[in-house]
């Protein structure tokens, strides 16, 4: 079982999985233990200079590589699962991904692996978006 997780918006949630389940207190003890002052620091200094990024990077517990340019989270996903059809693979993708070209080819790509019998759910978060509706929710 593999977390894909794109290089947008999605970071918060993992590294607040991390924390909680003492992935971060492991990886950085003494600033991200967890307690109150270990939470404070993981809030703090998320996404400014000497904090974890507002992406996934090589300095998270557990992330294999670094993201690009966004769009290609979920077609690394199909391209695991086609390679390997038992694997559990689970991809977040954050509101900016989402609206990308290549993302929505990907949304596209379950019709070939339920042909090949993998099973291939896609959960869209309609109109779901840090600042404002998203493209796709606007359409009627």
């Amino acid at each position: 079982m593999i977390l894909v997780i794109g290089p947008g918006h999605g970071a918060p949630a993992a590294l607040a999985s991390l924390w909680i389940e003492g992935s971060m207190e492991r990886f950085y003890p003494g600033e991200y233990d967890r307690n109150r002052k270990g939470l404070g620091n993981l809030i703090s200094r998320f996404s400014v200079p000497g904090g974890h990024p507002s992406h996934i990077n090589a300095e998270t517990p557990g992330a294999i590589h670094e993201g690009g340019e966004l769009g290609y989270a979920l077609a690394v996903s199909f391209g695991a699962v086609m390679d390997k059809p038992d694997l559990i693979v689970t991809c977040i993708v954050g509101d900016g991904e989402a609206e990308t070209g290549p993302t929505a080819a990907c949304v596209l790509a379950a019709v070939p692996c339920v042909s090949r019998g993998i099973r291939a759910d896609v959960a869209i978060g309609h109109g779901i978006r840090s600042s404002s509706s998203t493209r796709r929710s606007q359409v009627p």
